[in-house]
C-alpha cells in the first residue's frame, strides 16, 4: 500500500486491495426520483445530539420543506417535511438505529400527493454573505453528515478564531466494494457538489478546497473539472 504526500510516495505494510465491483451501478445513470408515499414517518432524532423539538400538532397541514421539528440545542438539527400533507400523529414508531431498529418519537405525515413547496428564498451570491450567515442557513436547513455519526454540519463549519483553515477536503473516496453513491453524485450532480465546496470554503475562510476521488473515477473527475472551469474555483 502507498500514499502520496506532496510529490513523494510513502509505502507501508498491510492493508487490502479489493476488486471494487462498482460497474453494476456506475455503467448507467441511477439517480431517479421516487414516487410520493401515502405516509411518511419522520423521526425527530435523525442526527447525533439532542432530538429536535416538534413544532406541529396532529391535524396541522404542512408544505414540503416546512420545519416540523426544530433543532433543540447546539448539537441538534431541524427536521423538515419531505412532502406536503397533514400531520396525523406524533408518537413512537419503529425507526432505524445502529442496533437495527428501535422505537422513537416520530411525526407521522399523510401526504396529499401535491408535493407543494413552501416559499423558498434562494441565495443569489453566497460570497456576499458573512460566514456566520452561511452557518445559520445550514443549521436551519437541518443538514447533517451522511456517515455513521450523522453529525450536524453547521458545527463542522465553525472554526477557532485564533486558527486559520488552509484546506477544505471533500472526501469522495469510497474504498468499500459495491458502494458508489458518492461517485454517481459527483458525476450527475457536479454543479451542486462544486458549489457546496465553494460555500464551505467561504464559510471557513479557507484558502482552497480539494475534492478527493479514486483513480478509477475518471468520468467523475472529468465532469468536476469541467464544472470548475465553467463556474470558477
Amino acid at each position: 500500500m502507498a500514499t502520496e504526500i506532496g510529490n513523494r510516495l510513502w509505502r507501508f505494510h498491510g492493508g487490502l486491495k479489493l476488486r471494487n465491483y462498482k460497474v453494476m451501478s456506475t455503467d448507467h445513470a441511477v439517480l431517479h426520483g421516487l414516487p410520493i408515499p401515502e405516509q411518511l414517518i419522520l423521526p425527530i432524532s435523525q442526527h447525533m445530539g439532542i432530538p429536535a423539538r416538534p413544532v406541529v400538532e396532529p391535524g396541522d397541514k404542512v408544505l414540503k420543506g416546512q420545519v416540523v421539528a426544530i433543532g433543540d440545542g447546539f448539537v441538534s438539527a431541524s427536521v423538515h417535511a419531505p412532502s406536503s400533507g397533514t400531520v396525523t400523529a406524533i408518537a413512537k414508531r419503529l425507526v432505524p438505529s445502529a442496533a437495527g431498529g428501535t422505537m422513537g418519537i416520530s411525526i407521522v405525515l399523510e401526504t396529499d400527493g401535491e408535493d407543494k413547496w413552501i416559499q423558498r428564498d434562494g441565495i443569489r451570491n453566497f460570497e456576499t454573505l458573512a460566514p456566520d450567515e452561511i452557518r445559520a442557513r445550514v443549521s436551519n436547513a437541518g443538514i447533517v453528515g451522511l456517515g455513521g455519526a450523522v453529525f450536524p454540519s453547521h458545527i463542522k463549519l465553525m472554526r477557532d478564531i485564533h486558527q486559520t483553515v488552509e484546506t477544505v477536503i471533500l472526501n469522495g473516496v469510497e474504498c468499500e466494494p459495491y458502494i458508489s453513491c458518492d461517485e454517481m453524485l459527483m458525476r450527475e450532480r457536479a454543479v451542486p457538489v462544486v458549489t457546496g465546496g465553494r460555500m464551505m470554503r467561504h464559510a471557513l475562510e479557507a484558502k482552497r478546497c480539494i475534492i478527493a476521488i479514486e483513480d478509477h473515477m475518471e468520468l467523475a473527475g472529468r465532469v468536476l473539472r469541467e464544472v470548475v472551469a465553467e463556474i470558477g474555483d
